[in-house]
């Protein structure tokens, strides 16, 4: 199958555009004489035309106007452009497709007036009615404006060769209802899109589809055709889950191109040799567990496998790698080679990801392809493995075997250089890793004068906790809108601050608006009064009075001045064009209109000035610092490990306060880093990962000190933030004064959130390796003694092993026996014992998992429900199996039944048949394969088109949830803040309170918050 990495719809469609449809219009609008077009530059072209005038012929060229090279990119100021098409509807076999030719006829067509017939026609005149080459330039820096997503001009993604030619292929859909249409397959890639709220509507032209006469056609229907120029790169695609592929494909995209480019060891057959394309590194890679090291998607890389990546910049924690399959993560440590796994050979493994994470990502096609790499390597040459055409299970074991290697594809590793053996065999192979664009050096930011925003939902959670002196300090005291937030730093350096008194950022900035709008809003006492009253400062007296907006039954006859507002500008120009109709005494009809105009010029000035938003608790924080959050070594559940940048930046100004060394402290000696630790050591710090959408977000920690440029967060601590190590960023904040130092230690810390809410105790237990670790030794009597050692109870073995709820039940009753203290404790020991035990196990991923399984016999029809039925049974025989020992689904079906991760469900899918689906026409379609096996291309279509859905849904949830949180947390109170507050329209609140000089008491929590007093002695208590 030829590739076809070319998009020539931009240039056909911008010839024909200046060739044709130009002119045309030309003709239509002007008295055109003549046209011509010369390219005589690659990225520029030249238009002649000319007028017919009284006086002659008018000839006007229009110079340097931008034209897309062979490629369809534009160059202009430097810089790299693409208009990107636009279907005009998502169901793709009927969609119009407007491509930078119709568009740009669109913006001069709706530009352009019909000249009327006795213009005296010249030069000047005819570059002022049609500045063609301002308007084409113009398009090509804004292109078209599309709903939410933004513009079609695009400054094309350069960061490797198949992002550059990807963008080429892209297609938006603006209008869509739903996310996959059945008309997109074939046409657009299943797996090419956006995995955020713009899934559906940026696609990827698929390798057999191209744009012609405006309607994107198929001109090769085979399946590998379907997908795109990046997905045809995937081998094994058909092995991996719909959703992990389109994970893995968008960032292949985010890879940094090496000085030294390595192909991989197998590959699809579809890769040009081109600068920029080969991006990854063969690395070779053990799906095991090493301990903290690898938890929640962490990676562990060795020390060689680090000056392999050393590109752009020195590979270091915090950086994100990922694979063609899906799989992504950040660089937890960086280990000596000795301390990696080893093969039975002595050579070290380079990196480390946990098995524990393969069989609920479902992307089974990075696990083959380790079995691949080592054929390869064994037969000497790159392994060809092209979608939908992978080996089958019989011939990779007859590969293996000829190739001297152990026919299961796994192999028993050892714990470092000549260390130990592990107790199970392991996959272990080649697999290509590229190193994203997300990288630590970039992530990182800590600042004095303000670097973190705090929002709605920080506000709230902090609020729901009582945390009153540290809403205080985030939304009043520290907040970077304050006019003395400069020299915030300079006074904690001299001494103990106090909070900040009324009034806030955002109760300024709500009063300087309500007076633009003839409102003044006033603090006086603790009471907040309200009057309409002439706007104070500059402003614009309106020709004529109009109805206030707000309040129908008053006038407004000025308003403040708003330059920053394009919609105050309108009012400034329809009142001027009042003025002057009413000055030189025009028509009555004409100044009545004129008088319309400014009215709804000034609606809708009034509408954007006054929003939800400006009654919205939100502003940038000082004294705050944000980074990747990485696993955390030696630390207590009690300790957050924070970079020594943010460290000195945040607690700069205290050691500056305790030593009276600035330069000291400003050049980070070693003689003042012993008192920074001392005040890291009694200080608290609170850090947020967002969305911040449950009350344990928030979380207090004691600071440790840390040499890398990630936060190193306590493994424990991740359910508590719903947070992993795959890339996540965390927020940390420095509560300055005593009471929200104080406030912190008492309210925020995990401890505090326990003894709050005792409920959090089932967050509270080993997850992940850690159980799974227990588990495996809880299978032996001696084993489950051991734990009851450790937890200093006896713990429940339900099915002859100590699964999730069993260690829950254990931590409630220590809670109540002992008190939260010792449940830490003992937290701390079963969470080192579990990762010791699930990285000396050497579990991993079989490469041929469920091979052993006996399973029920096929239905030999179609019938949706035989195969449902068959689905089932194939689930119950999966649940029925109790072989943890076994190499082949043991680690997998102690994973589910420990409650360590996944379900049923997963192994399902994996091991196969899936049963029935829903294609994207919402038939039931029969995927009688699991991921193990490999999909069909109609089952992996089919597939997609939930998969999608799913993914979407995931995405409406989130904003669901933000929303929900909202709706449950909005201010109660009936007073005037507190009802603008819950208003849509919080502008006709605050003009009817202003009208009936009401008084709002400020006797509600949000309320005294929001305009910067403390809160109310009955909240406090």
């Amino acid at each position: 199958m030829r590739i076809n990495a070319s998009a020539p719809w931009h240039r056909e469609s911008f010839e024909r555009f200046v060739k044709e449809r130009l002119p045309e219009l030309l003709a239509a609008r002007l008295p055109l004489a003549a046209y011509r077009i010369d390219s005589e530059e690659e990225h520029t072209c030249t238009v002649h035309i000319s007028l017919s005038a009284k006086s002659g012929v008018v000839e006007v060229a229009y110079t340097d106007i931008p034209q897309p090279n062979e490629n369809g990119l534009f160059t202009v100021d430097g810089e790299r452009r693409v208009i990107i098409p636009v279907a005009s509807e998502e169901t793709l076999d009927t969609a119009d497709i407007l491509c930078v030719g119709g568009q740009l006829y669109d913006f001069v067509e709706a530009r352009l007036g019909a000249a009327p017939p006795d213009l005296p026609w010249n030069e000047s005149l005819a570059r002022s009615w049609l500045p063609l080459d301002t308007w084409i330039n113009e398009f090509v820096r804004t292109g078209t404006a599309v709903d939410v997503m933004g513009s079609t001009s695009h400054r094309v993604d350069e960061t490797n060769w198949l992002a550059a030619r990807a963008h080429l292929r892209k297609i938006l859909v603006p209008r869509r209802e739903t996310v996959i249409t059945a008309s997109q397959f074939g046409r657009t890639c299943p797996f090419e899109t956006p995995e955020g709220p713009n899934i559906g509507r940026i696609l990827t032209v698929a390798n057999g589809a191209e744009i012609r006469d405006g309607k994107l056609r198929i001109v090769d229907d085979s399946p590998e055709a379907a997908l795109g120029l990046t997905a045809l790169m995937v081998p094994f695609l058909e092995h991996n889950d719909a959703n992990r592929q389109l994970f893995g494909v968008n960032m292949m995209r985010q890879w940094h191109v090496p000085p030294d480019p390595e192909p991989a060891l197998v590959q699809t057959g579809h890769e040009p040799d081109a600068p920029g394309f080969w991006c990854g590194r063969n690395l070779l890679t053990a799906f095991v567990s090493w301990g903290l090291d690898t938890f929640e998607d962490a990676i562990a890389i060795s020390e060689s496998c680090a000056k392999r990546l050393d590109f752009p910049h020195p590979v270091e924690p915090g950086d994100k790698l990922s694979n063609r399959h899906g799989t992504k993560g950040t660089v937890s440590r960086i280990l000596p080679d000795d301390e990696m796994p080893h093969l039975e050979d002595g050579t070290p493994v380079e990196l480390v990801f946990s098995f524990l994470g393969c069989h609920t990502r479902l992307n089974f096609g990075q696990i083959r392809e380790a079995v691949m790499s080592r054929i390869a390597k064994a037969e000497g040459a790159p392994a060809i493995v092209p979608p939908f055409h992978a080996p089958s299970e019989e011939e990779l074991r007859e590969r293996l075997e000829k190739a001297g290697l152990p026919e299961s594809g796994m192999e028993i590793l050892t714990l470092g250089r000549a260390g130990k053996k592990l107790a199970r065999p392991s996959t272990v192979g080649w697999v290509y890793w590229g190193k994203t664009f997300h990288l630590a050096k970039h992530k990182i930011h800590a600042d004095v004068k303000g670097t973190q925003m705090q929002g709605e939902l920080e506000y709230y959670t902090l609020r729901d906790i009582a945390a009153f002196e540290n809403l205080r300090e985030h939304y009043n005291t520290c907040a970077a809108e304050r006019p003395d937030a400069g020299s915030l730093a300079e006074r904690v350096a001299t001494g103990p601050i106090e909070q900040a008194g009324p009034p806030t950022p955002v109760f300024e900035e709500l009063a300087r608006r309500l007076c633009v709008a003839g409102i003044e809003a006033r603090l006086e006492e603790g009471n907040l009064t309200f009057r309409l009253a002439p706007p104070d400062g500059p402003r614009t007296e309106l020709a004529c009075p109009v109805p206030h907006p707000w309040l129908r039954e008053e006038e407004l006859s000025a308003i403040g001045t708003w330059e920053s507002s394009d919609e105050y500008g309108s009012v400034v120009e329809a009142n001027a064009k009042l003025e002057h109709m009413i000055a030189g005494q025009a028509p009555d009809s004409l100044t009545q209109q004129a008088l319309k105009d400014l009215e709804r010029c000034v609606v809708a000035f009034l509408d954007t000035l006054l929003t939800p938003e400006q009654l919205r608790f939100r502003n940038q924080t000082v004294f705050s610092g944000r980074t990747v959050i990485s696993p955390g070594h030696d630390l207590r559940i009690g300790e957050l490990g924070v970079p020594d940048e943010i460290a000195w930046t945040l607690f700069g100004p205290l050691v500056v306060r305790e030593t009276g060394e600035a330069k000291a402290v400003q050049k980070r000696s070693k003689n003042v880093a012993k008192t920074l630790d001392a005040i890291m050591a009694r200080s608290w710090v609170l850090i947020t990962r967002a969305p911040t959408v449950m009350p344990t977000s928030i979380l207090a920690f004691r600071p440790v000190r840390c040499p890398d440029r990630v936060i190193r967060l306590h493994p424990l601590a991740t359910i508590l933030m719903n947070a992993d190590f795959d890339g996540d960023q965390a927020a940390v904040f420095l509560p300055l004064t005593e009471a929200a130092q104080r406030e912190a230690g008492q309210r925020l810390t995990i401890a505090a959130h326990l003894e709050r809410d005792p409920t959090l105790i089932r967050f509270l237990r080993p997850l992940m390796e850690m159980l799974w670790g227990l588990a495996d030794l809880s299978l032996a009597p001696e084993g489950r003694d051991e734990i009851a050692s450790l937890a200093g109870i006896e713990l429940a073995a339900h099915s002859g092993l100590t699964d999730r709820d069993a260690f829950v039940d254990a931590m409630r009753a220590i809670r109540e026996r002992d008190g939260i203290e010792e449940v830490l404790e003992t937290l701390e020991r079963l969470m080192r014992r579990g990762f010791e035990l699930a990285k000396a196990s050497g579990a991993s991923l079989s490469p041929f998992v469920g091979s052993g399984l006996e399973l029920p016999q096929e239905p030999a029809g179609k019938d949706p429900d035989d195969w449902s039925a068959h689905a089932e049974a194939v689930a119950d025989c999966i649940a029925s199996r109790h072989d943890f020992d076994s190499a082949d689904l043991g680690p997998q079906l102690l994973s589910v039944k420990s409650g360590a991760r996944g379900n049923l469900c997963f192994l399902l899918n994996l091991i196969g048949p899936r049963g029935v689906v829903a294609d994207a026409n919402g038939e039931p379609t029969i995927v009688r394969h699991g991921f193990v096996q490999g999909l069909t291309p109609d089952e992996a279509f089919a597939c997609a088109a939930g998969a999608r859905e799913g993914l979407a849904q995931t995405a409406i949830e989130c904003t669901r949830q933000y929303y929900g949180v909202r709706e449950v947390s909005e201010p109660k109170g009936f007073n005037v803040l507190a009802r603008a507050m819950r208003a849509e329209r919080p502008g006709i609140v605050f003009a009817r309170a202003a009208a009936s000089g009401e008084v709002d008491p400020l006797t509600d929590l949000d309320s005294r918050i929001f305009v910067g007093l403390p809160a109310p002695s009955r909240e406090r208590a």
